[in-house]
């Protein structure tokens, strides 16, 4: 009994390890995608406003 225990205890700690080191991986995967686009989103975003108030100053600075 005392040696089920110990297997099922090790068993279990081992498949913990490896659910823990996979969501792990998953997550730092989803997580640095999830920060790469929203970096990209923020940086289009950025560069169209720039360019909108680059415009709107060009075309006033010309009149």
């Amino acid at each position: 009994m005392s040696g089920f225990s110990v297997s099922g205890l090790l068993t279990y700690t081992g498949a913990s390890v490896v659910v823990g080191v996979l969501y792990k991986l998953i997550g730092g995967l989803l997580f640095s995608a999830i920060m790469h686009v929203t970096v990209n989103s923020l940086t289009v975003v950025f560069i169209y406003h720039v360019d909108k108030l680059q415009k709107r100053y060009g075309e006033k600075g010309e009149t």
